[in-house]
């Protein structure tokens, strides 16, 4: 019989503690799920000392929930994956070209929400963690494919 969840969500922090015991525990029904984003990307992408380029690089492109976060997070998340507390990767994906989102241009509220994600989401898992050495071939199976079994 597959579990019913009766939490989920996307993950671009750090866990604390308390999470962590909460997604370990076998008799909880939470499941965590790292966005490829928060594993492989931080908010330096976002800063730059032009305004326009910045401004271009956040309404175009990284607008999404949850957000880019600092430097460390992803270390963090894939240190959690390694060891099994978080056990599948997912994405934010919800495409949109310049013209969509530019929207939002004068009003932040108006800004389509979501990155691309499907078409990275393999080779960027495989590059991040089973050619560092952090997962196994057979790990990567699990984490992008067969684990989502038990979430349905």
């Amino acid at each position: 019989m597959k579990m019913q969840y009766a939490a989920k969500g996307n993950l671009t922090t750090i866990l604390t503690s308390s999470q962590q015991h909460q997604l370990s525990n076998p008799g909880k029904n939470v499941i965590g799920e790292p966005v490829v984003s928060g594993l492989v990307l931080d908010d330096s992408v976002l800063w730059n000392p032009d305004f326009i380029t910045a401004a271009k690089q956040f309404f175009f492109r990284f607008v999404m929930s949850p957000l880019i976060r600092a430097k460390g997070n992803g270390k963090a998340l894939q240190a959690a994956l390694s060891t099994g507390i978080l056990k599948l990767v997912g994405t934010d994906h919800c495409t949109f070209n310049s013209k969509q989102k530019s929207l939002g241009i004068d009003d932040f509220r108006k800004i389509p929400n979501g990155v691309n994600g499907i078409e990275e989401r393999m080779h960027l898992v495989w590059d991040t963690m089973v050619e560092s050495g952090q997962i196994s071939a057979t790990d990567y199976v699990c984490v992008t494919s067969t684990e989502w079994q038990n979430c349905i």
